[in-house]
């Protein structure tokens, strides 16, 4: 799932106008936390399958 970068900016317009308030730069700084740590953790995930993936058959090579 891409998300294009106008449908982004449309729907934090209220968030993103010129006098920025303060609730609305703390909101805009709640959503960028959670996008960055929705991504770390999904990075952690990969990588924890891939390793597995890989033990899995290093294991298999040493059996043989």
């Amino acid at each position: 799932m891409r998300l294009n970068k106008n449908g982004i900016q449309q729907a934090l317009k209220p968030m993103l106008q010129k006098n920025f308030t303060k609730e609305g730069r703390n909101t805009w700084n709640i959503l960028r936390k959670d996008m960055r740590e929705n991504l770390r953790l999904s990075l952690k995930a990969l990588f924890v399958k891939f390793h597995q993936k890989t033990m899995q058959q290093s294991g298999k090579l040493w059996q043989k």
